[in-house]
């Protein structure tokens, strides 16, 4: 059986490798999206309406 020091050690060491994913994906989303601002804002502001619609029969 593990040892409370290997498991705290095993939880930290899992904890930095989501931590370090999380920072290496946050950077990169944010950049893409960047450049074609322009285009997703109508698209963005059409879809919410459609999307609310069905949702309401559905609940």
């Amino acid at each position: 059986m593990l040892s409370s020091r290997k498991l705290s050690r095993a939880i930290a060491s899992g904890l930095v490798a989501l931590t370090l994913l999380a920072a290496s994906c946050a950077p990169a989303a944010p950049a893409q999206p960047s450049p074609p601002p322009a285009p997703q804002a109508p698209s963005q502001r059409a879809a919410p309406t459609p999307t609310v619609a069905p949702a309401a029969p559905a609940a």
